[in-house]
């Protein structure tokens, strides 16, 4: 179900703490839209090992894109009496 092994081992120790499902679901999130799947899984490997769970909140903004406010650009059209030349 999970994409790695890194993905397990949050589950387990998030689950003592009665609260896997939405923090898991969050971290399948981050990975998912962050196209970040094996990266995510060495900082939740290092977070476990440290004995700490991870930090969701800190993931999500060091991995998940940013949302940007949009530019207009104008685009002037082209020249065409010089494509026949």
């Amino acid at each position: 179900m999970f994409p790695n092994h890194a993905y397990t081992r949050p589950w387990q120790a998030l689950d003592a703490a009665l609260d896997a499902c939405p923090r898991h679901v969050a971290l399948l999130d981050i990975a998912a839209n962050g196209n970040c799947v094996n990266a995510l899984a060495v900082r939740i490997e290092a977070a476990l090992d440290r004995g700490k769970l991870p930090n969701v909140a800190k993931l999500k903004s060091e991995f998940l894109p940013t949302v940007r406010s949009r530019v207009d650009v104008t685009i002037p059209p082209p020249h065409f009496a010089g494509y026949n030349q």
